[in-house]
């Protein structure tokens, strides 16, 4: 994949790559060949049904490298023309970070470690002195993120209130997230009903763990307008997102409202805060982001007020790769293993 990427959307020197050298009909005859000696291999062993998925697997996976494997030479040409000292720094912040990917899975407080090196981002990039706002937003929010990681595990004991302090903030940043764009672009009727209808969802949600809690306590059971509650919200929140408008910030808010709910359902403490510290830091990266397009001068910028879903891609304004991509992967991946292991 990787190869794959290399050849379509970086500025390589293209030369004569290994494909060329070695047609593919060569290369198929030698997979073939090898799979064939370890099948051949694993029969007379009477290896069972998982060796030879470990065994073959590789097989297609080494065929489509070297099918490939121009790019990995283009980028191995390349290398003397490419800025030593920035792609060393850029190898060993990489190392570091995946190193610290690997130690967080065992100890999940070097989350927190992450976040607090994350903050500084705009401090070391000079971002800060040209939005100084959105960045001090990013330094909060990813300070206010790193203190989950080192909160205990959720046990027995359920603190309800809260979950509705939760709900609560959720609505109360869902309303200055609608004021604010209210102000740049007026909502659709439609859309502005649609929000609303989720805000209300999330203020019932809210409250409805501590209604079920007090059932449970009182040996009433689950009531029936709980259930009827919790299962709706479940099933709204798959499919009212697709029916909001396909403005970018529209559609991902009314995405984060139908998570929200559900999510809210499903908390019974500290952990229902994460969410919304989480969508809020979110938010901060993608503004942040075009500020960094913007300091670095890239051509065809487009507003995010104005990027929509359901407009067609201009090919022609796709950039090449640069450095700053592999720091924009690394942070994906970082965040998406903080939204599984950020709270227990």
């Amino acid at each position: 994949v990787i190869l794959i990427i290399l050849r379509t959307h970086a500025s390589l020197n293209r030369r004569p790559n290994l494909t060329k050298q070695i047609s593919s009909r060569n290369l198929m005859r030698l997979s073939v060949s090898v799979a064939a000696v370890i099948t051949v291999f694993l029969l007379l062993q009477r290896s069972p049904i998982t060796y030879y998925i470990y065994c073959l697997l590789p097989v297609p996976v080494w065929y489509s490298v070297l099918k490939e494997s121009g790019a990995l030479t283009d980028l191995i040409r390349s290398a003397p023309s490419l800025p030593l000292w920035k792609c060393l720094s850029s190898f060993v912040l990489v190392a570091f970070g995946i190193e610290l990917l690997v130690v967080s899975f065992f100890h999940r407080a070097m989350l927190t470690v992450g976040l607090a090196v994350l903050s500084l981002w705009p401090l070391l990039t000079g971002l800060f002195s040209k939005a100084k706002f959105r960045s001090l937003s990013w330094f909060v929010a990813c300070l206010c993120l790193a203190f989950f990681p080192l909160m205990p595990v959720v046990g027995r004991e359920a603190d309800l209130h809260l979950v509705t302090c939760a709900g609560l903030l959720t609505l109360v940043t869902s309303a200055c997230f609608l004021w604010s764009s209210w102000r740049r672009s007026p909502l659709h009727p439609s859309d502005r009903w649609q929000f609303f209808i989720q805000m209300l969802l999330v203020a019932v949600c809210s409250f409805v763990p501590l209604l079920t809690h007090s059932s449970l306590l009182q040996k009433r059971g689950l009531p029936l307008l709980n259930q009827i509650i919790s299962w709706s919200t479940l099933a709204s929140s798959i499919l009212v997102p697709l029916l909001s408008s396909t403005r970018i910030f529209y559609r991902l808010f009314s995405i984060f409202l139908s998570l929200a709910s559900t999510y809210l359902l499903l908390s019974t403490g500290s952990e229902a805060l994460f969410p919304p510290v989480l969508s809020w830091l979110m938010f901060a990266w993608i503004n942040i982001e075009q500020e960094a397009l913007l300091t670095q001068g890239v051509p065809g910028r487009q507003e995010l007020s104005t990027i929509d879903f359901s407009a067609n891609i201009d090919i022609t304004k796709i950039r090449q790769l640069k450095l700053d991509d592999i720091r924009r992967s690394y942070f994906f991946v970082f965040f998406i293993i903080t939204a599984f292991f950020g709270t227990g």
